[in-house]
């Protein structure tokens, strides 16, 4: 999506030369309206477009079309909403020829209107729980994709981010609670949230996203009231999904004192029974503020993502088809391609991926760049070992592989117990050949 138009013209051409181009196929009588040749100087600009922030969203969204989404729950809303005004128009005409009529014509005005009032009270209900049914899961899918788009593309699928309170979730007593993930899938699952003073792990989503967000820097990106927003939605979806349109009185009293409490009187109404609530309704003005908040929440992730550089990752090609071949012959690569996948982390500082001495020889599997150009990665090289023989596994990046070459690692054709195949781009280098000229590269 681009914003502002941008119409066809031969690649060579820039803006001045247009405008000239436009002055001579005009008649020499003929008035250019005012501010049409800038108008055209601006639409027809030689550089590149420039994505909005919802565009930038796309790039840890990409799986789902959360716009025609939201176009769909709107058009169901409005049909509601013709719905809910017919049936008031219909008992707007039975009062007034209630309040005309006499007899048995004014009886059975009064009786209709009576029937049409009670759908009312149910029609809402059902309305209020099809909007929370659309708009409380968008929620939901749209955070749990925001943040395994974030985990893959900044991160690393296997990195919990160091320092965070939230890393402590993943110790071997409380990942139990959490359906046996491994540590990464239960630190990057918003519908998770650690309760320090507790030292459990807690089913919240809504605690989960704000703790998650602050792990991964999102928070302050995120609308000041999205919390706020998220509590009162999820609340009166957890009383609805599970009470109906009608709850057991205790329940009514506790939501009503909720709403009292935190000020939520503009975002629920109430039908009551006597002087005790009854039902419960989202307001027209909660259900805009909830569709407006999540056009706030695409922007905010497409300004995290604005700017950012996505992690490079040295591409192993064929692990999975390897670890499928391996057969019942090869039960001790096997173990060693399950060992590395199960354990990429943080090898160096910025860097993330597996890095294992066995048998007298460092092995280096994977090496995923988390902040690519600020030489991360030639320091890494820089310091590795020098009385050590070091093996670097199927490098298929040019420029890595460039580096190695300058600090004397050689091109081995040989075979990967990580990778359980014969792989022509390892690069090993033996301890009495670490003499290396080393690069001034900002890999």
């Amino acid at each position: 999506m681009v914003r502002g138009k941008r119409r066809a013209h031969p690649r060579n051409l820039v803006a001045g030369d247009a405008a000239l181009r436009y002055k001579k196929m005009m008649a020499d009588n003929a008035e250019v309206p005012d501010g049409l040749m800038e108008m055209m100087i601006r639409d027809a600009g030689d550089g590149l477009p420039e994505m909005s922030d919802r565009d930038w969203a796309g790039f840890i969204l990409e799986r789902l079309d959360y716009e025609q989404q939201l176009i769909a729950i709107s058009a169901l809303l409005e049909r509601n909403v013709a719905a809910d005004k017919r049936i008031t128009e219909q008992m707007k005409e039975l009062d007034e020829e209630a309040r005309k009529s006499t007899g048995w014509r004014n009886e059975r005005a009064t009786d209709e209107w009576g029937e049409y009032f009670y759908l009312s009270v149910y029609q809402d209900a059902a309305h209020s729980m099809a909007a929370l049914g659309m708009i409380a899961p968008l929620f939901e899918s749209l955070f749990f994709q925001a943040f395994q788009g974030i985990r893959e593309k900044y991160f690393g699928v296997e990195h919990i981010p160091a320092g965070e309170p939230r890393a402590a979730m993943i110790n071997d007593d409380t990942l139990a609670e959490a359906d046996a993930l491994t540590k990464a899938d239960a630190f990057w699952d918003c519908y998770y949230y650690f309760d320090r003073k507790e030292a459990e792990i807690k089913d919240n989503l809504v605690a989960g996203i704000r703790q998650l967000s602050k792990a991964v820097g999102l928070k302050a990106k995120l609308p000041k009231d999205l919390h706020r927003t998220l509590e009162a939605l999820f609340e009166y979806r957890n009383y609805m999904f599970h009470n109906g349109f009608e709850w057991p009185e205790a329940r009514c009293a506790q939501f009503a004192a909720r709403i009292e409490k935190c000020g939520w009187q503009d975002w629920f109404t109430t039908f009551t029974r006597g002087d005790k609530p009854w039902i419960f309704y989202m307001t027209e003005a909660f259900i805009a503020h909830c569709l407006d908040m999540v056009h706030k929440v695409r922007e905010a992730l497409g300004a995290y993502c604005r700017g950012r550089i996505p992690i490079t990752t040295i591409p192993i090609e064929g692990v999975t088809a390897s670890v499928v071949s391996a057969g019942n012959g090869a039960e001790k690569s096997s173990d060693a391609v399950g060992e590395w996948l199960t354990k990429v982390g943080e090898i160096a500082p910025g860097l993330n991926g597996f890095l294992q001495e066995r048998d007298g020889t460092v092995h280096v599997v994977a090496v995923i760049s988390v902040e690519p150009g600020k030489g991360n990665l030639s320091r890494f090289l820089d310091r590795l070992p020098t009385d050590k023989r070091i093996m670097f596994h199927d490098v298929g990046n040019d420029i890595l592989r460039d580096a190695l070459r300058r600090r004397r690692f050689m091109r081995s054709d040989s075979y990967s117990l990580f990778l359980n195949k014969d792989c022509e781009n390892n690069y090993v280098r033996d301890g009495k050949d670490a003499n290396a000229t080393l690069g001034h590269e900002s890999l």
